[in-house]
């Protein structure tokens, strides 16, 4: 049976995530956190299950690091 913070947690973790949407791109990463840390929170951090959402973590940072030059204006110095 789950509890009523594991419920509430899970929304407010599920209300993060669709609303990352709408952050700038710098903020997004507050939609793995908030995923991430309800697992963690409910005890269920079993690699296999969690593994999808860090491979996507490293992706997102992998895009802002590659993005970063475009984004920012910066050229490639030539």
């Amino acid at each position: 049976m789950l509890g009523i913070g594991m419920i509430i947690g899970g929304l407010i973790a599920w209300l993060i995530a669709l609303s990352s949407v709408l952050l700038p791109y710098d903020e997004r990463f507050l939609a793995f956190i908030a995923g991430l840390s309800v697992h963690y929170g409910i005890g269920y951090t079993d690699f296999i299950h969690l593994l999808p959402a860090w491979f996507a973590f490293v992706l997102y940072l992998a895009g802002l690091v590659l993005l970063y030059p475009y984004m920012h204006g910066v050229d490639g110095g030539d």
